[in-house]
């Protein structure tokens, strides 16, 4: 049990903080709040679409379906991660 609720721990509320951090690190000084809060708000609501979404592409057509919509997504995600890798980290000017 342990082990299960450490895990738990771990892959969704650690990588969410790191995702604000990132969010943060991306944005200017002024903007940094608004974009921890902008990653958040959609964690959470991403949370709700995507259990609706993948709850109904199951029941339609099955598991093989299920499994191929969250490889794709998996993908459209590691393709943006990659698009935003290049981008100056802090997002300021250097002085």
């Amino acid at each position: 049990r342990c082990l299960s609720d450490w895990s738990s721990d771990v892959c969704s509320s650690d990588l969410q903080c790191l995702i604000g951090i990132a969010a943060a690190k991306l944005a200017t000084k002024r903007a940094a709040a608004t974009a921890i809060g902008l990653t958040g708000f959609f964690g959470y609501l991403s949370t709700v679409v995507s259990g609706w979404g993948l709850g109904t592409l199951v029941e339609r057509h099955g598991w093989d379906a299920g499994f191929l919509g969250l490889l794709i997504v998996a993908g459209i995600g590691t393709v943006l991660f990659i698009a935003a890798w290049p981008a100056k980290a802090d997002g300021y000017e250097a002085t």
